[in-house]
């Protein structure tokens, strides 16, 4: 499982993946989820390999958010604050979060078991359960 230095401590960091974890139990089939900072770097994931192309999902999630609020920005005169894209596959879904006054973005990602709305709930509660852990968790290193 990939992290980096972003949580003051491991058990932060092992306190948020056991959280991501729990709430994927609800989905069914392969799911997976991770959060990252605003600027992409990966802070926690719940996939066990493929470090390299978590790393990488976490850059294209934080790209991807920061283009769709520029567009909401021009478009509808506001931000958005996720982001839910749907394939043959599967869907995911990008919630932007604020913890501990810092911005980070979680997405989360399932097969095409799930549908995109059971999906969506899954990002929101499990993004609001994060904004709910002790203070401590989110304390820049």
């Amino acid at each position: 499982m990939s992290e980096q230095a972003v949580f003051n401590k491991d058990i932060y960091v092992r306190a948020t993946r056991k959280l991501m974890t729990r709430r994927l139990t609800v989905l069914d089939g392969e799911s997976v989820a991770l959060l990252a900072t605003a600027d992409g770097r990966l802070c926690v994931s719940t996939c066990e390999s493929q470090e390299e192309a978590t790393s990488r999902q976490a850059a294209f999630s934080s790209a991807l958010m920061s283009l769709s609020q520029r567009f909401c920005q021009e478009v509808l005169g506001s931000q958005n604050g996720e982001i839910a894209l749907s394939c043959l596959k599967g869907n995911a879904v990008i919630v932007r979060l604020e913890l501990g006054g810092k911005p980070y973005q979680l997405c989360v990602a399932s097969g095409e078991q799930n549908n995109l709305a059971t999906v969506i709930r899954i990002a929101r509660d499990m993004g609001e359960m994060m904004t709910n852990l002790p203070h401590d968790t989110h304390r820049y290193t």
